[in-house]
C-alpha cells in the first residue's frame, strides 16, 4: 500500500516539475528522461523526488552564479547537476577527497537521527573514486560542466571563496565537514539563493546549521530559517533541507 502510495506521489512530483515552467517544457522533459536514466544506471543516495527540486531552483533561478557540490561518492548527484548546469551555462564544482571517510573523531562515529536511530560512520565510508566518478559523467551527465575537485573539505574549499555561487548542495556527513563547508561555502553564496544539505535528519547537521554562536562568530547574522530540519521537505524528500540567503539587513540579522 505504501509502495503504491509513493509511486502516486512520484508520479505527481514529475506533474509538478513540468507545469512550473511551461516556457521550459522542453528543457524539464529532457531533465526527467535523463534523470530516470541516471537514478536506475548509477548507485544515488538520494531521492529522484530531492534532485529534481534542486534541478527546478536552478532552471527558475536567474541569479548570476554557479553551483557547487560537496560529497560526490560514485557521481550519480553531480551527473544530474551537471545537466542543469549545462543547461543554464553555469559551472559546476565537484568536491570531494574520493577515498571516502577520513579518520573520524568522536564526535562523528556515531550520528544520533531526529527519530531517535542512530548511525555508525566508519573511515573509508562512501568512496567513489575519480576513475568511477569521470566514468559515470562520461556515461550519463555532461563533463564540460563540471570541474572535480579533489582533496579534503578544510584544503580545498577556502578557495571556493571568490567563487559566486547559486546554488549549494553538500551531503559530507560528518559534523566537521558541515562546518567547513558553511564557513566557506556561506560568503560566496549569491543573495537569494539557497544552500542545501541531505543530511538533515542527524542532529549534529540541525546543531551545525542553528548554532546561533557559530553564526555570530563567523557571519555576525542570527541562523538563517533552516527550512526541513530533522523531516526533510516532503515524504518524497526526507533528507533534504536548506537555508536562504538574504540580503544583510543593518542589525546583522539575516
Amino acid at each position: 500500500m505504501f509502495f503504491l502510495f509513493d509511486w502516486i506521489s512520484l508520479y505527481f512530483v514529475f506533474l509538478a516539475f513540468f507545469i512550473k515552467s511551461p516556457r521550459q517544457l522542453h528543457q524539464r522533459i529532457h531533465i526527467l528522461k535523463r534523470f530516470r536514466k541516471i537514478h536506475r544506471s548509477v548507485t544515488c543516495v538520494h531521492s529522484e523526488a530531492e534532485l529534481l527540486r534542486l534541478a527546478d531552483e536552478i532552471l527558475r533561478n536567474k541569479i548570476d552564479g554557479d553551483i557547487i557540490e560537496a560529497g560526490v561518492y560514485k557521481g550519480g548527484s553531480t551527473c544530474k547537476l551537471s545537466i542543469a548546469a549545462k543547461l543554464t551555462g553555469r559551472q559546476l564544482y565537484a568536491c570531494d577527497s574520493f577515498e571516502g571517510l577520513p579518520e573520524l573523531g568522536t564526535v562523528d562515529k556515531v550520528h544520533f537521527h531526529s527519530n531517535g536511530k542512530d548511525e555508525k560512520y566508519h573511515k573509508g565510508d562512501y568512496r567513489g573514486t575519480m576513475d568511477e566518478v569521470n566514468k559515470n559523467l562520461k556515461n550519463y551527465g555532461e563533463p564540460s560542466a563540471v570541474k572535480l575537485i579533489p582533496g579534503w573539505f578544510n584544503k580545498t574549499l577556502p578557495s571556493m571563496k571568490n567563487k559566486k555561487f547559486a546554488l549549494i548542495f553538500i551531503d559530507v556527513d560528518l559534523y566537521d565537514s558541515i562546518v567547513t563547508c558553511l564557513e566557506n561555502l556561506w560568503p560566496p553564496l549569491q543573495n537569494g539563493c539557497k544552500f542545501f544539505t541531505h543530511e538533515t535528519h542527524h542532529l549534529l547537521t540541525i546543531k551545525a546549521f542553528s548554532d546561533k554562536t557559530f553564526w555570530q562568530k563567523n557571519f555576525g547574522i542570527n541562523p538563517p530559517e533552516f527550512l526541513g530540519a530533522g523531516k526533510g521537505l516532503s515524504r518524497l524528500e526526507p533528507c533534504l533541507c536548506y537555508i536562504k540567503k538574504c540580503a544583510r539587513r543593518k542589525r546583522g540579522v539575516s
